[in-house]
């Protein structure tokens, strides 16, 4: 951990002096109508950051799980290659994040989270991370973040057509490819991928090598999204995304090999209708989203067979009404409505929930002091369930010269699952919703330099704290073996984060060099009984430190890049006597740009787990050693 830290110290004070003369710079620029949305307007004081384009476009093959775990500094629970993958932020676990697509939320309902190993990464062109409690913002359930999906759409003449292929170790092959059309009243956006791993790779098991088995993916996905201009300031948008894919289940390193396999099937519709004034803005949309999910492990003993179906349906509508009074303030008001429909053989029948929620958002600039500031309030009426009012209320802006802060206060809740209140055995239906109050505020500097080469560099250092009652837990009830969720726990995260960002042109050499860390303490804060030992100790799986360093060069049409992750310790048993031992992968890939007219072809050659780390994510879930992957992007556009 020492060691750690003074690797911290040492590169951030190497971003702060090498700055060598701080000038302060204003840059005067046109001005540009920007159609934000309200994670941009509404999310002031709040950790927001956004993956950079070029390492998206140089990621094609990936999903959005690996994104994430090579360039920030989150934890992705992934068990094992191919296999779920879930994210947990802040200490928070994997049903307190909210995944939005053209502003709809597609976690299901069911479960409550979702598997970032089947999004692929390549049908977005922005993914931005919101830190932190965003009830009032979004609604039900955000007390550790939120992830958005987007595809900007710009009406002007254009066309567009890449392919991408990949092949890797372990018969890793995948194959996508997009077109994009539009011109002054439409816009379409088409792209699709498939992709088939074997994924047996060796590890070693004591002093014993083994294969991985049953460990198969085949996937494919499809998703178009169309715009129509109907008028001057009206538009429609549409969307469509359809995913498949069948993967087998291998088992644990301690159990025989296994023969499960899973089926994931989604359909995502959306249609959004805006009105567009110079200082007012009308959107209304519908979504309609279908999960199914089907796993299937037969055994020798058909009493342990196991054969289950998942079918869930959510239709969501939303309206809301933004108005920009002059350049200083904005009013955004609107109503949501949701009703999930689940059938589930463990429900023993349909069930289903509905719910509503209203909000207002208030956003002040004071432009003399080149402070922001926005108050939001929420109020959601669930089923079945007495919700508390979620506001929230941030602050940011200039201190001095290139120092800036931020604070954001927030009250946030989440509702218990489909699969809390319905799975039988065990379902609770009296479960209360979770809440909590999130707190965090942070410092950012920025220096710029432009001699003797264009040099900026950007650290940003965010605390912050919060406490979950009403926690769901499943356990064994008193005197039986039945597990059931109850809300049992008080669970305390606190933390800080650390992101330093240093971009550099020298003669014509882009660099670009972002480290991030992560400090994340979550504990249980109730004893329950007095023979309770998990009092005040870490959530299991839930790594106090997390850092991520990336370097990454350019020169005329070459590029490489370079990059560490470390995930520290993880506890496996709640008293804290089991862990699994920290570990550090590196990722390393070159490749070349040629550019032919209208015509461009990246190929790129990328290792994982450069240093043959032997680890684990998950105890006794083995992942791959080192292994490697070459790309082929083409792209013609005019």
């Amino acid at each position: 951990m020492r060691k750690l830290l003074l690797i911290i110290l040492i590169v951030l004070g190497k971003l702060v002096f090498s700055q060598g003369n701080i000038t302060d710079s204003v840059f005067q620029l046109k001005e540009v109508k920007i159609n934000a949305s309200r994670i941009n307007d509404f999310s002031v004081g709040l950790n927001v950051e956004r993956i950079d384009s070029i390492f998206l476009s140089n990621s094609l093959s990936s999903s959005l799980g690996n994104i994430l775990s090579s360039v920030t500094s989150v934890f992705i629970k992934n068990y094992g290659q191919g296999s779920l993958a879930t994210i947990s932020l802040r200490g928070t676990s994997s049903v307190h994040t909210g995944v939005f697509w053209n502003g709809f939320r597609i976690n299901p309902s069911s479960i409550g989270m979702t598997d970032f190993s089947l999004i692929p990464s390549s049908f977005f062109e922005s993914i931005e991370l919101q830190y932190g409690g965003a009830s009032s913002l979004h609604g039900n359930g955000l007390i550790g973040g939120s992830i958005h999906l987007n595809n900007p759409v710009v009406f002007e003449k254009k066309l567009s057509l890449g392919i991408n292929s990949s092949y890797g170790s372990f018969d890793n092959i995948s194959l996508g490819g997009n077109v994009l059309v539009s011109n002054e009243k439409w816009f379409s956006s088409t792209a699709f991928t498939l992709h088939n791993s074997e994924n047996n790779f060796l590890y070693k098991y004591g002093n014993e090598s083994k294969t991985q088995t049953n460990a198969a993916l085949k996937q494919y996905s499809f998703i178009q999204n169309v715009s129509r201009k109907i008028s001057k300031d009206q538009t429609i948008n549409a969307g469509i995304w359809y995913q498949f894919s069948n993967r087998e289940i291998p088992g644990t390193m301690t159990s025989k090999p296994g023969n499960a396999y899973q089926i994931d099937k989604s359909l995502r519709t959306t249609i959004n209708w805006e009105k567009v004034r110079s200082n007012q803005k009308i959107k209304a949309g519908i979504a309609f989203f279908t999960d199914f999910l089907h796993y299937l492990d037969v055994d020798d003993i058909p009493e342990t067979n196991i054969d289950s179906k998942l079918n869930t349906r959510t239709i969501i509508a939303e309206a809301d009404w933004k108005k920009y009074f002059g350049k200083n303030i904005i009013i955004n008001t609107g109503i949501n409505f949701t009703t999930d429909i689940a059938n589930i053989d463990a429900y023993e029948g349909i069930k289903s929930q509905k719910q509503a929620g209203v909000f207002l958002s208030f956003s002040k600039r004071f432009p003399k002091i080149n402070w922001n500031s926005n108050i939001n309030i929420r109020q959601e009426f669930i089923e079945g369930y007495n919700v508390p009012l979620s506001p929230s209320i941030g602050f940011e802006g200039n201190i001095w010269k290139f120092i800036s802060g931020k604070i954001n206060i927030s009250r946030n809740f989440r509702a218990p699952t489909l699969n809390d209140r319905f799975w039988q055995p065990g379902g609770n239906e009296n479960l209360k919703p979770e809440q909590s109050w999130n707190e965090e505020a942070g410092l950012i500097l920025k220096f710029f330099n432009q001699k003797p080469f264009n040099h900026n560099t950007e650290i940003a250092f965010t605390i912050y704290n919060s406490m979950v009652d009403n926690w769901i837990l499943w356990k064994p009830l008193a005197g039986s073996a039945l597990w059931s969720p109850q809300n049992i726990q008080k669970v305390w995260s606190r933390g800080y984060e650390i992101k330093a960002l240093t971009k550099i042109n020298f003669y014509g050499l882009i660099m670009t060099f972002l480290e991030t860390y992560t400090f994340s303490k979550s504990t249980f804060q109730e004893q329950i009984g007095g023979s309770d030992n998990t009092y005040e100790k870490q959530l299991i799986y839930t790594p106090m430190h997390n850092f991520s360093s990336s370097s990454n060069f350019v020169y005329k049409s070459w590029f490489v890049n370079y990059s560490q992750t470390y995930t520290g310790k993880r506890f496996v048993s709640a008293d804290n006597e089991n862990f699994l031992s920290g570990f550090s992968i590196g990722q390393f890939s070159f490749g070349k740009t040629i550019n032919l007219k209208t015509n461009t072809i990246n190929i790129n050659f990328k290792i994982n787990n450069v240093w043959k780390s032997d680890y684990q994510i998950i105890q006794y879930r083995q992942m791959p050693g080192r292994s490697f992957l070459i790309s082929i992007n083409y792209k013609f556009k005019k």
